[in-house]
């Protein structure tokens, strides 16, 4: 499953800003996003 250009851009910055945090996620949270125009809580 390829990651969608959403989640690699948010991966990019997550491991940019905080590698730590980065590598704690797993493989699922690396392919999670919320799409644009969904307004999150």
């Amino acid at each position: 499953m390829s990651l969608s250009p959403l989640a690699k851009d948010l991966n990019e910055i997550i491991c940019r800003e905080n590698k730590n945090i980065y590598e704690m996620l797993s493989g699922c949270g690396k392919h999670l996003f919320f799409p644009k125009g969904i307004i999150s809580q």
